[in-house]
């Protein structure tokens, strides 16, 4: 170790040997460490378990640089690193109409389906809420196929029926022997 004499006390210049102090304030919410720096560290950890538990991820940051992140904190590096790790709300809703377009147009067996038809819905959670509506029917091979989709604020009884109407009509034009409409809500007539 290397000092040198000021007015009123000793400067340290050079030491060699492990740095053993510890400040109080490692210890503590560190402002510098923002959610898109612990995001950037935690990725890996999401894309081997996506619903890790926040609380986890407090661990992980507590071990890997002896400080404790706060909740709300931990809780944005979560969302940040699932959208770097498997892409984010607003690119997943923008090629869904995409994705379900080319699966309707490269699907050869669409013109040979089972008299068939499949109606379902399920809620959307997160930054774009509503009602995904889906009609389904089935190949040759007992592969579920997508034949129509359709999001919506709330699943309205007047919505299904224009719905149900419509796919009623293109079963017709098929000449189809019989359509599975399961309504378990009973909002829409089938």
């Amino acid at each position: 170790m290397r000092a040198r004499e000021r007015d009123y006390y000793w400067e340290i210049t050079q030491y060699v040997g492990p740095h053993t102090c510890v400040t109080p304030t490692l210890t503590q919410d560190n402002p510098k460490m923002d959610s898109t720096f612990i995001a950037s560290c935690i990725v890996p950890d999401v894309i081997m378990t996506p619903g890790i538990r926040v609380s986890a991820i407090i661990d992980r940051i507590r071990v890997m640089f002896n400080t404790t992140v706060k909740y709300k904190k931990a809780w944005r590096a979560k969302h940040k690193a699932l959208g770097r790790a498997f892409g984010n709300w607003d690119r997943s809703y923008a090629i869904m109409p995409r994705w379900l377009e080319a699966a309707r147009h490269f699907n050869p067996a669409l013109g040979h389906l089972k008299p068939i038809l499949q109606i379902d819905g399920t809620f959307l959670y997160g930054k774009y809420t509503g009602t995904l509506l889906l009609a389904v029917g089935q190949d040759g091979n007992k592969k579920v196929v997508p034949l129509a989709f359709a999001i919506v604020e709330k699943e309205k009884c007047l919505l299904c029926q224009a719905s149900v109407e419509q796919l009623e009509q293109g079963v017709k034009e098929r000449e189809a022997e019989e359509a599975i409409c399961p309504d378990r809500t009973n909002n829409a007539e089938a």
